[in-house]
């Protein structure tokens, strides 16, 4: 998926728009976790570089979930400048 920090900024809630572009300069990993109808919708940045296993262990554990939810989806963006 390919897309602007502009739109990343309507996405997400978890950082501001400052962040999401200061992890982008610093190409860090930006994920869009997709809840469906759930509203739970957001932008994860991989500050740690721990991919796609250790967002979804974040994701899962912020939500006191054991599992993850059939319907989300988490997709790695990349950013066009």
């Amino acid at each position: 998926m390919s897309t602007t920090a502009e739109h990343l900024n309507e996405t997400g809630k978890s950082h501001s728009d400052a962040e999401v572009r200061i992890a982008i300069q610093k190409d860090l990993g930006i994920w869009i976790l997709d809840t469906g109808n759930d509203g739970e919708d957001d932008v994860l940045i991989d500050e740690l570089y721990r991919g796609e296993e250790g967002i979804r262990d974040d994701i899962l554990y912020h939500h006191d979930l054991d599992e993850w939810p059939e319907h989300w989806t988490l997709t790695l963006v990349e950013v066009t400048r």
